[in-house]
């Protein structure tokens, strides 16, 4: 059995999860990509080839914070945008 390299397996993993996934302007996907150093994350529609909203580490106020802690202030910035964009999937309107 042989293994794969980092850059083989989050292939492997993207080809298998696309298959499956695809966003829309009414209900985008969610993609997030973690480096050592920062995370990002955007909503894309996959029909328009397009990213609808970003957000990213650099831009969180993360001096002190957790990992995680950081990566769940850049889901808040990235939700805020996206009602602040006036999209549906994310707004309180019910």
């Amino acid at each position: 059995m042989s293994s794969l390299s980092i850059r083989e397996a989050r292939a492997r993993r993207k080809r298998r999860i696309r298959g499956r996934l695809e966003g829309t302007p009414a209900r985008p996907r969610v993609s997030v990509f973690r480096s050592n150093k920062a995370i990002y994350a955007q909503l894309v529609d996959d029909g328009a080839a397009a990213t609808l909203v970003a957000a990213r580490s650099v831009e969180v106020e993360g001096a002190g914070l957790k990992k995680s802690e950081v990566a769940k202030k850049v889901g808040e910035l990235l939700a805020q945008r996206a009602k602040d964009k006036g999209m549906a999937w994310f707004s309180d309107k019910e």
